[in-house]
């Protein structure tokens, strides 16, 4: 099986800021959504998650 890509998922306390500094880390834009009561952003191979501790564990 041939590995195509890979996602790192990220937990912030602050999106707007870390959403800036990836952006201009990869030199793409944010497609940004919600769910429930997590707000993500993924940018290139990241994805960026700020909500509450309890919505974000895994």
């Amino acid at each position: 099986m041939e590995i195509l890509g890979t996602t790192l998922r990220i937990c912030v306390d602050d999106l707007e800021a870390a959403v800036a500094f990836y952006e201009g880390l990869t030199g793409t834009s944010a497609l940004r959504f919600e769910r429930g009561g997590v707000s993500v952003a993924a940018i290139g191979c990241f994805l960026l998650m700020s909500g509450p501790e309890s919505e974000l564990e895994v």
